[in-house]
């Protein structure tokens, strides 16, 4: 019941300008939009009538937004940004699961989709400095992976399922979801990223995004990510998922603490004045608000990322940990602090000077005691009312 009345020109003209970028003798540039099709294998005999027509893959990627909603009511694309770690998130209330500081709803074809969902990445995502193998010309590390998550986002998917194809970015984790297993002939559970490398669930939409350049040969995907990841962030961790949700996972950032989501174990008798000593689950109380250490360290990630700029990830962490430890005790000396964090003399003096710059910090008292500003105790209180 498909033809090609409902499907975008305008995402043909969009797609012959990407091939031409990448190669100016493409076949697809004379080709009209039903030939396009055909080469695609997009376009059929329906057995029953006997008559050529469009395929529902072919609506996916070229479809109007009108016909993708009468056809397909179900398919859509939620991308959510959360400021907060995947651990805290995971511990929070089922009432806070839904909160969110950035969110798009996408339902237009897979070709604009991808479009967006990158955008959506350069929006929320650091990129990282980065020199192309044997040169001195700069890469893109952030685009050269996520446009291989993205393109498996859209590409190895049940369609015929009703639910959302998910895609979540955390303050330390990106995290993909799909309401379908890989494929029936790979093994359920836990499996390794080497397991996805011969393996492709629609052949007809890998077809066309390989075309565009958003995925090469069978497998490259997969190798790309294993090669850029550790490039990105040195300590990154790929966890995926294959049962009846398809579930990856990627690290690209300190997960504060070294904790991790499921370590939820209670810490008893800790002294409330250690941020250090507590575990995930741990908290203290702060102006009656309990206060555990993913959210002291998320506050003070926060500030850091907010007010300071030209440090690494390791000192902004560093820095994070001095303003969590004020946050939870209200005020503590210089000695106190490089006490509690177990850093050098040389550390604490770098991260003090530039921390009190940035107006976070500043000293009172005969104790010379460093607490949190005025300004930081604003934005946190704004923090609160955001979660």
């Amino acid at each position: 019941m498909l033809d090609l009345t409902d499907l975008d020109d305008a995402t043909f003209d969009y797609c012959r300008k990407l091939v031409i970028a990448r190669n100016d003798t493409h076949a697809w540039i004379k080709l009209s939009n039903e030939e396009l099709l055909k080469s695609c294998g997009l376009m059929a005999k329906d057995p029953v009538t006997g008559k050529i027509g469009v395929k529902v893959a072919a609506l996916l990627l070229f479809g109007k937004d009108e016909s993708i909603a009468s056809f397909i009511p179900a398919y859509r694309f939620e991308a959510i940004y959360r400021n907060k770690t995947y651990g805290r998130f995971v511990l929070n209330e089922v009432t806070d699961s839904t909160r969110y500081d950035d969110r798009i709803t996408i339902r237009t074809n897979l070709i604009k989709a991808y479009g967006l969902l990158m955008d959506f990445v350069y929006k929320h995502l650091p990129e990282k400095f980065y020199l192309q193998d044997g040169s001195t010309q700069r890469g893109d590390l952030r685009a050269n992976i996520f446009r291989e998550i993205i393109a498996n986002l859209c590409v190895h998917r049940e369609y015929a399922s009703n639910e959302v194809g998910l895609f979540e970015i955390f303050s330390d984790k990106v995290r993909t979801c799909n309401a379908t297993k890989f494929t029936s002939s790979l093994r359920t559970g836990s499996i390794s990223i080497d397991e996805l490398e011969n393996y492709t669930k629609n052949p007809l939409l890998f077809k066309v995004f390989r075309e565009l350049g958003w995925g090469e040969e069978l497998g490259s995907g997969s190798r790309n990510i294993k090669k850029f990841a550790p490039l990105y962030y040195n300590n990154s961790v790929i966890e995926i998922l294959n049962n009846e949700r398809f579930v990856f996972s990627m690290t690209y950032r300190d997960v504060v603490g070294d904790a991790q989501a499921s370590d939820v174990n209670r810490c008893e008798n800790a002294p409330a004045m250690s941020v250090k000593s507590c575990e995930v689950g741990s908290a203290v109380e702060h102006n009656n608000v309990n206060v555990d250490k993913l959210t002291s360290i998320s506050i003070g990630t926060a500030l850091v990322s907010e007010f300071v700029s030209g440090v690494s990830d390791k000192i902004a962490l560093r820095m994070a940990e001095k303003i969590a430890a004020i946050y939870v005790v209200g005020q503590l000396t210089k000695k106190e602090l490089k006490e509690q964090l177990e850093l050098t003399e040389e550390q604490i003096k770098i991260d003090l000077r530039e921390l009190s710059r940035a107006k976070l910090l500043e000293q009172k008292g005969k104790d010379k005691k460093y607490m949190l500003s005025e300004m930081a105790q604003i934005k946190i209180s704004s923090f609160w009312i955001k979660m």
